[in-house]
């Protein structure tokens, strides 16, 4: 029975002290640290678009890049199929890539300009070798 009247005691002294603590947190303004704000653009690897849209390209112009990509992709599966020594599929692929000639050429050249080991460089050379003839 007196530890009951002991703890009802101090309780009663500890409730009044925790709420005062309370209520001057509650009521207290600390002062902030100033946050340090960077501009989006200034972040590494945050890219800001432009606020207005760039004009679209021509038709011409998306029909140029089209082709020329589609040209480059051809080249690379050639250049695959003379690696892995496949003649059938080549040989088809020769065929495209003579229809523009010219710059199925200067593509070789840049891929030989590129080249650097070996076997790379062995394989551009038979590319533009083979294209040249």
């Amino acid at each position: 029975m007196k530890r009951i009247i002991l703890v009802l005691a101090s309780a009663a002294l500890i409730l009044p002290v925790v709420i005062l603590a309370i209520q001057v947190a509650l009521t207290q303004t600390r002062p902030r640290p100033a946050a340090v704000r960077v501009a989006p653009a200034q972040r590494p690897g945050y890219y800001l678009p432009p606020r207005t849209a760039p004009s679209p390209a021509s038709k011409q112009r998306i029909a140029e890049a089209t082709d020329f990509i589609r040209l480059k992709s051809t080249l690379r599966n050639y250049r695959i199929a003379l690696a892995s020594g496949n003649s059938r599929i080549s040989e088809r692929l020769r065929i495209i890539l003579m229809r523009h000639q010219r710059d199925s050429v200067q593509l070789a050249r840049e891929d030989l300009n590129r080249s650097q080991t070996g076997p790379e460089l062995e394989l551009a050379k038979r590319t533009l070798a083979s294209l040249e003839n």
